[in-house]
């Protein structure tokens, strides 16, 4: 039975593999298994009749056999609160991105940067979509770019997700001048699950692929996120009140009204209706795009931003251009520094292994300076002995 389990669990259960602790071990163990299929019994059996059982039984010296099965029993409760489901090939892992996009689209971000938390979110599990991996080398300029914002700001954004666990750093040790790899939590935002490999989906549309319009017209510089999310919502939504727009996006009601409806009605992107009242008040305002709005590139191209993905692109180029320069002036630097230094102890070495028999001899007023000094510094030494009187005295 134990067959079916990958090599290093066999190894472990032979007692052929102690670079861990019993516990960590067993567990490792208990992960395996679930990976395999089996039932908590079945693992205990295996662990029961392996070399591992006696090692595992033994506790600073003590016999645990009459509590083994019982400390099995925890151990699988320990792996199954830690384990999460092995990914299979591509499409597998792309099935999770798509989920986990939908849920950060469906996600109520709030607070100051919510829209660029959300934007820097998206993009990255966008790319990470593209490569069909959950770790990605993530760079700021890269990820900024994809998500329309600066490359501090998308830098910021991450130590932001990593905080609320959407992402966390790998701690391997990284070679010199590449990006830091993230790693993505794939079951973030999951809620109701009872067992951790339950994989809960809220539908079967996926909307990673309309989250963003990707238009350089809702960059920061132009309309801003928030305005493209409004637009978006009212894209599937029309005939919408501010309320309405703002319970599903989950931005603050004053920003959808005194911020992003006015700069989508002044370029013309969304009209401005009324909903007849069903009781005494006022009719309720809502919105709509235009029928007659222009192209979202028009209007890039009138606020000066229809080329912004391009500038972008090459003045991050230029900035790496510039650091290859200045790595390449600083190697240089240093290779020419070593070279004069090897060249000034060669000549000392040679000056001291091969002394010039012809060197003139230095002139007569140092020699006597040097006597004068050879001198003064015995008459000294003579005075100070004079004066110290030794033991026989």
């Amino acid at each position: 039975m134990t067959a079916q389990l990958p090599d290093r669990a066999q190894a472990i259960l032979r007692g052929e593999d102690g670079g861990y602790s019993p516990w960590a071990s067993v567990c490792t163990v208990a992960m395996s298994a679930m990976n395999v299929g089996w039932t908590e019994q079945q693992f205990i059996e295996a662990v029961v009749a392996s070399d591992l059982a006696d090692v595992f039984a033994t506790e600073n010296g003590r016999d645990r056999y009459d509590r083994l099965r019982q400390r099995l029993a925890k151990a699988w409760s320990r792996a199954e609160s830690a384990w999460t489901p092995p990914l299979g090939d591509r499409n597998d892992v792309r099935q999770r991105l798509e989920a986990l996009s939908q849920r950060l689209a469906e996600h109520r971000w709030t607070g100051r940067t919510a829209s660029k938390d959300r934007a820097v979110a998206l993009a990255l599990v966008a790319w990470a979509h593209e490569i069909g991996v959950w770790t990605i080398d993530a760079g700021k300029r890269e990820l900024g770019l994809r998500a329309g914002v600066g490359q501090d700001t998308a830098a910021r954004a991450l130590r932001r997700l990593a905080g609320v666990g959407l992402v966390s750093k790998d701690e391997a040790p990284r070679q010199s001048n590449h990006s830091q790899r993230w790693l993505l939590n794939l079951d973030w935002g999951i809620s109701g699950q009872t067992e951790p490999h339950d994989l809960v989906l809220r539908g079967e549309r996926f909307m990673w692929l309309n989250t963003t319009t990707n238009s350089p017209v809702f960059v920061g510089g132009a309309l801003g996120q928030t305005a493209e999310r409004v637009w978006l919502d009212l894209a599937e939504h029309p005939e919408a009140t501010a309320a309405e727009v703002a319970e599903r996006t989950g931005v603050s009601l004053q920003t959808i009204r005194k911020r992003a409806m006015p700069k989508l009605i002044e370029h013309g992107l969304i009209e401005q209706g009324t909903r007849p009242a069903t009781g005494r008040g006022r009719p309720a305002l809502t919105y709509r795009l235009s029928p007659n709005a222009p192209s979202l590139d028009d209007v890039a191209e009138r606020l000066g931003v229809l080329d912004w993905h391009e500038r972008t692109a090459e003045r991050h180029e230029r900035e790496r251009a510039g650091y290859r320069e200045v790595q390449r002036q600083k190697a240089e630097r240093t290779k020419q520094c070593n070279a004069n230094w090897s060249r000034e102890m060669a000549a000392e070495i040679d000056a001291l292994m091969h002394p010039d028999p012809f060197a003139s001899p230095p002139p007569a007023w140092v020699l006597e300076a040097v006597t004068r000094e050879e001198r003064a510094a015995r008459q000294l030494e003579s005075a100070t002995a004079a004066a110290v009187p030794g033991p026989w005295d």
